[in-house]
């Protein structure tokens, strides 16, 4: 939305990132798209809206759930090693983003899980995503329909949330009161800022 608006260019977007690269100020892109890997967002970026900016530099609500469930480096780095298991019966976690293969079984699944007492984790509010089409449903209506049906709020990790903009702090190595958020949806973006005492 503010880089990019379903396959549409903005161009002052574009050329915002280019000013704070020519002027090597760090930045960090912080996408609430749980649809795409940081690569597949870089490339996309790219080939596609012409800006080129290195993979540290994009930090995605995924990253952020990853980060919020697993730990740091080393936690991540055991249990990987350890090998992750999906268990669909009994699993610790359930974690809902945007899946546009969505399915009444999946729903399903999700819901007897949490209501087996799964830990509830969102990786983004956000109930709509713009598109060229216009609004279609997010990651957030989805979650609002998992609430309603198991009666348990779910750990939002992605915007406005603390979880997802402390990471991205960390990421980029400044202090909040350095910091400048900018966005285009006032939810989420704005909120963010808001909410996390970082200028917006």
């Amino acid at each position: 939305g503010t880089i990019y608006k379903g396959k549409d260019r903005i161009p002052a977007g574009e050329d915002f990132v280019k000013r704070l690269q020519e002027r090597q100020l760090p930045y960090i892109l912080v996408t609430n798209n749980t649809t795409r890997t940081p690569e597949m967002v870089q490339e996309m970026l790219a080939t596609s809206f012409n800006i080129k900016t290195p993979l540290e530099t994009i930090y995605t609500a995924t990253l952020a759930t990853i980060d919020y469930v697993i730990g740091e480096t080393g936690l991540k780095k055991a249990v990987a090693e350890a090998g992750y298991r999906e268990d669909s019966e009994n699993p610790a976690y359930v974690v809902v983003g945007l899946d546009t293969n969505l399915t009444y079984e999946k729903l399903t699944l999700a819901t007897l899980a949490i209501q087996k007492g799964a830990v509830f984790i969102g990786t983004n509010p956000d109930l709509n995503i713009p598109t060229e089409r216009g609004l279609l449903p997010g990651a957030g209506a989805i979650l609002f329909l998992l609430e309603k049906a198991t009666r348990v709020k779910p750990i939002i990790i992605g915007k406005p949330e603390a979880v997802i903009m402390n990471k991205a702090l960390d990421r980029l190595g400044v202090k909040r009161h350095e910091a400048i958020m900018v966005g285009d949806n006032y939810l989420t973006d704005i909120t963010a800022g808001i909410k996390n005492d970082i200028a917006t």
